[in-house]
């Protein structure tokens, strides 16, 4: 699923490279604030899954090496907040992406007041919500 979105969410990026350029839009300060929140967001959502899996595949790595049964315990029980986690993420934000594809299938569809508009409409709403559930995981170092 991480695949899938990452050409949407550098589309969305880029749009809103686009709309901050965009004259119209200069001095729309609250736009400029949320699409600046926005990307900050999005880079941190999509570094911190990308980080998730690396980190946990180099703390898994040897594993059975040494597994006890409480250590096996707390492994399954991280896999599955990760299982939570990365997907709650991937999905809200999949949703948004897909979202915003449909509406703006080119770089020219819908215009910048089209996509400035729904970026403060839709887009904006619940991006807080996307990052608790990612606030909400439990460190790979409880495995220590």
């Amino acid at each position: 699923m991480l695949d899938a979105i990452e050409p949407i969410i550098t589309e969305f990026l880029e749009a809103m490279d686009d709309l901050r350029d965009n004259y119209q839009f200069k001095t729309d300060q609250n736009l400029r604030a949320t699409m600046e929140e926005m990307e900050a967001s999005i880079n941190e959502l999509m570094a911190a899954i990308t980080g998730r899996f690396e980190n946990f595949e180099r703390g898994t790595k040897h594993m059975w090496d040494e597994i006890s049964a409480e250590r096996f315990h707390k492994v399954e029980q991280l896999i599955s907040s990760y299982h939570t986690t990365i997907g709650g993420v991937l999905c809200s934000l999949s949703v948004k992406m897909e979202a915003w594809a449909r509406l703006f299938p080119t770089p020219s569809s819908g215009g910048p007041g089209k996509r400035a508009e729904f970026i403060m409409s839709e887009m904006k709403q619940g991006m807080e919500n996307i990052q608790e559930i990612e606030d909400s995981a439990p460190m790979l170092s409880g495995l220590s």
